[in-house]
């Protein structure tokens, strides 16, 4: 998953050992969620989200166990 983040950003990659990865990218939350989940074979118990920090509404998830607190806290911001 590591190797698809970073080829799926437009530029500079942080990351932490957590997997926690801030990135710039040209496409929203759900085109940069599909390209990095169609490179690489997520396993069970892989979770990915990708959230759009300059909008207030830009996210898309996969592997989520609970979607609904997810979608309640996210909400929030």
């Amino acid at each position: 998953m590591t190797k698809a983040i970073e080829q799926a950003a437009d530029g500079d990659v942080w990351s932490e050992t957590s997997s926690f990865y801030l990135v710039n990218s040209t496409r929203n939350s759900v085109g940069l969620k599909d390209e990095i989940t169609a490179a690489v074979a997520l396993q069970d118990g892989d979770v990915l989200l990708v959230i759009n920090l300059s909008k207030t509404k830009g996210h898309a998830t996969s592997g989520l166990a609970k979607k609904a607190l997810f979608k309640k806290l996210i909400e929030q911001r």
